[in-house]
């Protein structure tokens, strides 16, 4: 990934803290982009050289390629970890927080969740 330039939206995102750390770690770094573009000038950017890569999320990445034509892949081996959505909570929201546990559950076991997960999304992003 050495003497990559590639775009990540503004500084203290968690993508940018990821890439810092690698720069911090090796002695060929990453050439980091910061941009407050959304993610049709980045994607053009790629399109044009300007760029190496970008990151985005894939639902975002396949609007793009598909309203620019195609032509771009993504990276599918996970780079970065998986992300997790996690529902915050008070401590004492106890019933709150089983009352989610269980509907999650049971829209995971009927497919539910990964049903809306690709309407919205066009992946599914449920996880075991």
């Amino acid at each position: 990934m050495a003497h990559l330039y590639i775009s990540v939206y503004t500084q203290g995102s968690n993508t940018a803290a990821l890439l810092e750390k690698y720069n911090q770690g090796h002695d060929k770094k990453i050439n980091i982009v910061y941009t407050s573009s959304g993610a049709s000038v980045v994607y053009d950017d790629i399109v044009n050289g300007r760029l190496d890569a970008g990151v985005m999320t894939k639902k975002t990445f396949n609007r793009n390629n598909e309203a620019f034509g195609g032509g771009l892949g993504i990276i599918e081996d996970g780079l970065f970890s998986q992300s997790q959505a996690y529902f915050i909570l008070s401590k004492n929201e106890v019933q709150l927080r089983d009352d989610i546990d269980r509907v999650l559950k049971e829209m995971k076991a009927d497919g539910t969740l990964s049903k809306l997960s690709f309407e919205y999304t066009n992946t599914d992003y449920n996880v075991e």
